[in-house]
């Protein structure tokens, strides 16, 4: 309990550290590329720092690369996933409305560049779309890597689910490669990940932030598969539904089999 406790402050004062630090830079770069930029290289060591104190031990079954410049497309369990992904591929992030409206987590993703798109449908119109797809294009043409987790939520693990396919449309406007990642807990406390255990890791439906993060905190270690399958190119017979669909089965296929 004692060392959950630690970790838990620790976790706390990074972020906290965070904050301070982003909100500060936040004042002192007015350059907005040059602030992102900033921003990226900050994250990674800061997610780094993080994966180092809750004792997450990511492996990666096929190498690693530099996915920059690129739309990257991963499936979705918890809040960890964007410490893991942060550190070893630095990206612009886009999130829900929902999400800036959650404890803390809402200024991290602030500080750190993220898109905040409505996914709510009763809110959403032609006008926020064509918004928030402009502002996703600019980044991209402006050499930025971005980050989608395209089931729109965080699910239980068992499974991942259906993709929404409309911001697959600037893979295909950009004419940027899109890489599809698997990201699989495998192993708790060095006991297989199961339906028994998953809710140590995964964080969806009503859980709170806080209490799921020391519940967390609690595990000895967490390990975690990434797995990268080939980048997708757009070809002209491509649609954003077509290029869903497929990195939808990319993904499904890998998941299953890590």
């Amino acid at each position: 309990m004692i060392i959950a406790v630690l970790k838990f402050a620790g976790i706390f004062a990074i972020i906290m550290a965070h904050l301070v630090h982003h909100t500060l830079i936040s004042f002192i770069i007015r350059d907005e590329q040059k602030k992102l930029r900033y921003y990226l290289r900050s994250i990674a060591r800061t997610a780094g720092l993080g994966l180092k104190i809750l004792n997450v031990k990511i492996e990666f079954p096929r190498g690693k690369t530099d996915l920059a410049k690129s739309f990257i497309v991963c499936n979705h369990v918890s809040y960890l996933d964007a410490l893991v992904l942060f550190h070893h591929y630095p990206s612009l992030f886009i999130t829900s409305v929902e999400i800036r409206e959650t404890f803390l987590l809402g200024k991290l993703c602030d500080l750190a560049g993220c898109f905040f798109v409505e996914r709510r449908r009763s809110k959403r119109t032609p006008d926020t779309i064509g918004q928030e797809m402009g502002s996703m294009k600019q980044r991209l043409t402006e050499g930025f890597s971005i980050l989608l987790f395209p089931e729109g939520t965080s699910s239980n693990g068992s499974s991942v689910l259906p993709f929404k396919t409309p911001f697959f449309q600037t893979v295909i406007d950009c004419k940027v490669p899109l890489y599809p990642l698997c990201l699989k807990y495998v192993s708790i406390n060095d006991q297989k990940f199961s339906p028994a255990n998953a809710d140590f890791v995964c964080w969806y439906g009503d859980m709170t932030f806080p209490d799921h993060l020391f519940k967390l905190c609690r595990q000895k270690k967490v390990v975690a598969h990434v797995t990268e399958i080939p980048a997708i190119h757009p070809a002209p017979e491509h649609d954003r539904v077509g290029l869903a669909r497929l990195s939808h089965e990319l993904i499904s296929e890998a998941y299953a089999k890590s």
